[in-house]
C-alpha cells in the first residue's frame, strides 16, 4: 500500500446539528493514487429531501475467521485521505477491513454514480466522531432513520479467500439460472437430487459438487458479519440490500435461497451430508446462519408491519398479556427483539439495546412516553437499570433482565459484569426495582419475589443456630415436572474409533438434547409443543453436533432414526420421548445391520443391558452430580431441567424432585430449592441452588401491601 504522504494532520470533526449526519462524497482518484476513491465529508439533514446515498454495513473486526489467520488483524489500521474544500487534506484512521471494502467496492461505487447519480455513502466509522460519546449516542438514535433513508444498503462480507469463487458462482450464476419452480420448491424430486458427486439441479443440468458444498459451509462459518448484532437492524430497515462477496453483489433473495437450503431441518439434508467432513466449521456455519436467519425473518416481519401487523400483535399479546396498548405492544416487541438477538456478536454491551431500537422506532406512538434513548456516556449497569424501569412503567414487566442471561448453567456470580445485580442496594439502584410479583396459578393473588436477591435485609442469607439454618426469603414457585434423572453413565465418552460405545454416546446425547428442547422460554419463542417439533430441533443438532466421518453414514442413520421416531411420537410429551428413545434406537439398530454389522450390535446390546441395570439402581434422591465427558457445559450437564407451576423453566441439582419449592433467599445471588420435611413441622431441607429462566416476568407490587412480607424459614 502506497504512503499517503508526509505531514498530514488528523481530520477534525465539527459539531453536528440535531437530526443531522455526515456523508462521505466520493469521486474517482488518479490511477497512481493509493486510494481508489477521493473522499470528502459533507453534512446533511435527515429528511425526505436528503441527497441519495448508500449505507455500508460491515464488521469492525477482521471479517474472516479461519484458524489463526485473524490473529492481529483486529488491531490493524490504515489511513484514508479526506479532501477539504478550504484547506489541506487530512486523514482518518480506520480498520483494515473497512479500508479493504473501500478499495474493493470503489469501482462499483463509481458505477453507481455514473448510472444512478449516487455519489455519497454513509459509513459509521468515518461519518461519526467515534471519540465523542455524546455524538455517538445521538447518531445511534438516528441509526434507524439513516439506514431506512438510504437508497441502497451494501453489506460487505469481506475480501476474497479460497472459498469465494465457488460461493460467488452459487449465489449469482446458479441462482440466476434457476427457474421459478426450483426457487420456490427446491426440495421437490424433479428440482433436486443427490449423488455421490454432490447435489444436482436437473432442470438446468447444474452439479454442485462436494468441494463446492464444503466451500459454501466454510464461507458461512468464517464470515463474522452474518452474526453481527448491528447488521440485523441495518439489513431489516434497508432498501435494495446487496451482500457483497468480494466484487460480486448478491441480492437478499439469492442469499436467502442458499441459506434455506443449507439450514433446512429435514431427515436427509443433502448439503449437510456432503459437508460432514469439515467438522467444527460446519457447527460454526450453523451458528452464523442461524443468526442470519433471524435477520431475514425480522426483515419479513418488518415489511408486514412489525408489531403493528395483526398476526404479530396477537402473538405478542399471547406472550406478554392480552389487551396491550400501542406503547405496550412496542415494548413487548422490543423485549422480543432482545430475546432473539441475544446471541449475536457486539463489541459494547450497550449495543445489545442500541442496535435494535431502530426496528421499534417506526412503530412507536408519537404521543405519550418517549422511546428510551440510551447513552454511551452512561455506565452499562445504569443503562439496563433504566431499561428495566422504563419497561416496568410502560409494560409492567421486568422480563428484559432475564434476557441478558445467555448461559443456562451460570450462577449470578458468573454472569457478565454488565448484568444488573439487583442484590446490590447501591445508590444507583432505583427503588422502583425492589419489589415485584408474579401471578399465582389457581388464585387471584400474587406471590412476591425478587429475582436476583433481597429487597429488605442486608444480613447474611443464612444464620447458623444450633444444627439448623434460618433464612429470610419468599417462595417463587413449586416444581411441577422434571426431566428424567437418568445419568449418562460411563458409556458417554468420546472414543477414538467408531465403536459401539461411540454410537451409544450419540444416542445418549440425543436423549439429553431431547430434554433441552422442552424450554418454554423466550429463547425458543414459545417452546416446543409436541414430539414432532422436538424431533425437528434434534435432527438439526444431530447432523451438526458431531465431527462425522466423510461418508456421512452415521449422519444418514441418525437422521433416518429421528424420521422414524417422529411417526410414533408426534404428540408425545418430551419426558415420554426421552424415555422411549433408547429402546426404539436399539430396535432400529437391529434393522440396520448394513451400517454397523452384527459384532458392533452385539457389543451395543451388552452395554445397553448393563446400562439398564445401573439405571434401575439409580435413586432420584442421589446427590452425586453426573459428570459428562463431552464438550457439553459441565454446569448444565450436572443438573435436571424443571418446569414450575407458574410455567417457568429452570435447572436444578440432580436430586431435585416434584413439589420442591423455589425460594428467593435474602442476600442470595441465585434462587435456591427447598424441600418441605415430611414431618409437617414447617421446616425445610436445602436441596441446592437453581437457575430459573424467565423469573423476571412480573408486575409492580404496591410497596405498602402488608401481605408481601418476607418469611423466615428454618432449614435443617
Amino acid at each position: 500500500m502506497a504512503a499517503l504522504g508526509p505531514a498530514l494532520t488528523c481530520y477534525v470533526y465539527s459539531p453536528l446539528l440535531p437530526r443531522h449526519t455526515r456523508l462521505l462524497k466520493y469521486t474517482a482518484a488518479a490511477p497512481e493514487a493509493p486510494q481508489v476513491l477521493n473522499l470528502a465529508i459533507v453534512t446533511c439533514a435527515l429528511h425526505d429531501f436528503c441527497r441519495p446515498y448508500i449505507a455500508l454495513s460491515y464488521t469492525w473486526d477482521a471479517p474472516i475467521t479461519v484458524d489463526d489467520e485473524s490473529v492481529g488483524l483486529e488491531s490493524e489500521t490504515s489511513e484514508v485521505l479526506i479532501e477539504s474544500v478550504t484547506g489541506a487534506p487530512s486523514t482518518i484512521e480506520i480498520r483494515q477491513n473497512l479500508y479493504d471494502a473501500l478499495q474493493t467496492l470503489g469501482p462499483a461505487m463509481l458505477r453507481k454514480k455514473r448510472d444512478d447519480g449516487v455519489s455519497h455513502i454513509w459509513i459509521d466509522a468515518i461519518c461519526i466522531n467515534q471519540d465523542d460519546a455524546e455524538e455517538r449516542s445521538q447518531q445511534v438514535a438516528l441509526m434507524g432513520k439513516i439506514y431506512s433513508s438510504a437508497l441502497s444498503v451494501w453489506a460487505w462480507l469481506g475480501a476474497a479467500d479460497e472459498t469465494t469463487t465457488a460461493v460467488a458462482w452459487l449465489h449469482t450464476e446458479v441462482w440466476a439460472a434457476m427457474d421459478e419452480s426450483t426457487k420456490s420448491d427446491p426440495w421437490a424430486e424433479e428440482n433436486m437430487s443427490i449423488s455421490n458427486e454432490g447435489v444436482r439441479f436437473p432442470k438446468r443440468d447444474i452439479l454442485v459438487n462436494r468441494i463446492q458444498i464444503q466451500s459454501l459451509f466454510r464461507f458461512y462459518s468464517r464470515r463474522r458479519l452474518l452474526n453481527r448484532l448491528w447488521v440485523v437492524q441495518e439489513l431489516v430497515l434497508g432498501h435494495d440490500v446487496l451482500l457483497w462477496i468480494d466484487t460480486h453483489p448478491v441480492s437478499m433473495a439469492g442469499f436467502e435461497f442458499w441459506l434455506s437450503l443449507v439450514t433446512e431441518i429435514m431427515p436427509f439434508n443433502f448439503f449437510k451430508l456432503h459437508a460432514g467432513a469439515i467438522g467444527n466449521e460446519l457447527k460454526d456455519a450453523t451458528q452464523n446462519l442461524r443468526a442470519f436467519r433471524v435477520t431475514t425473518e425480522l426483515a419479513t416481519q418488518h415489511r408486514a408491519g412489525g408489531p403493528s401487523d395483526p398476526a404479530r400483535r396477537i402473538l405478542l399479546q399471547e406472550a406478554y398479556g392480552a389487551g396491550l396498548s400501542e406503547a405496550k405492544t412496542c415494548v413487548a416487541y422490543l423485549i422480543y427483539l432482545l430475546a432473539i438477538t441475544g446471541n449475536h456478536d457486539s463489541k459494547d454491551p450497550r449495543d445489545k439495546l442500541c442496535g435494535i431500537l431502530g426496528m421499534v422506532q417506526p412503530f412507536w406512538p408519537s404521543s405519550g412516553t418517549l422511546l428510551i434513548e440510551p447513552s454511551y456516556a452512561t455506565p452499562v449497569e445504569q443503562v439496563y437499570y433504566e431499561l428495566a424501569t422504563w419497561c416496568m412503567y410502560i409494560h409492567s414487566s421486568l422480563c428484559v433482565l432475564s434476557l441478558v442471561v445467555r448461559n443456562p448453567g451460570a450462577t449470578a456470580s458468573e454472569l457478565p459484569s454488565w448484568v444488573p445485580n439487583l442484590a446490590a442496594r447501591g445508590t444507583d439502584a432505583p427503588e422502583d426495582l425492589q419489589r415485584f410479583s408474579i401471578a399465582k396459578k389457581g388464585s387471584g393473588g400474587y406471590e412476591a419475589f425478587h429475582a436476583n436477591g433481597p429487597i429488605r435485609s442486608r444480613k447474611p442469607c443464612f444464620r447458623v443456630d444450633g444444627m439448623s439454618l434460618f433464612a429470610r426469603g419468599h417462595m417463587l414457585a413449586t416444581i411441577e415436572s422434571l426431566s428424567v434423572s437418568l445419568p449418562v453413565l460411563e458409556v458417554l465418552k468420546i472414543p477414538a474409533d467408531d465403536t459401539a460405545d461411540d454410537i451409544l454416546c450419540e444416542l445418549q446425547l440425543l436423549e439429553f438434547m431431547m430434554l433441552c428442547c422442552t424450554s418454554n422460554s423466550p429463547y425458543t419463542h414459545g417452546g416446543y409443543f409436541g414430539g414432532q417439533e422436538i424431533i425437528a430441533a434434534v435432527v438439526g443438532c444431530t447432523q451438526l453436533g458431531v465431527d462425522y466421518n466423510e461418508d456421512g453414514g452415521r449422519v444418514a442413520f441418525l437422521a433416518h432414526m429421528m424420521c422414524l421416531l417422529s411417526k410414533f411420537y408426534m404428540r408425545a410429551r418430551p419426558e415420554e420421548l426421552a424415555l422411549a428413545i433408547r429402546h426404539r434406537c436399539m430396535v432400529m439398530l437391529e434393522e440396520r445391520t448394513d451400517i454397523f454389522g452384527t459384532e458392533v450390535l452385539k457389543q451395543m446390546r451388552d452395554i445397553d443391558t448393563k446400562d439398564a441395570v445401573k439405571r434401575s439402581e439409580h435413586s432420584d434422591t442421589d446427590t452425586v452430580q453426573v459428570v459428562f465427558q463431552t464438550n457439553l457445559d459441565d454446569n448444565m450437564a450436572s443438573r435436571r431441567m424443571f418446569q414450575t407451576n407458574t410455567r417457568l423453566f429452570g435447572l436444578a441439582h440432580v436430586s431435585a424432585l416434584p413439589d420442591d419449592e423455589v425460594w428467593i433467599l435474602s442476600d442470595a445471588k441465585v434462587p435456591f430449592l427447598l424441600r418441605p420435611l415430611s414431618d409437617e413441622s414447617g421446616r425445610y431441607s436445602l436441596v441446592g441452588e437453581a437457575y430459573v429462566h424467565g423469573a423476571m416476568y412480573g408486575e409492580f407490587v404496591d410497596e405498602d401491601d402488608q401481605e408481601m412480607l418476607w418469611e423466615t424459614v428454618e432449614i435443617v
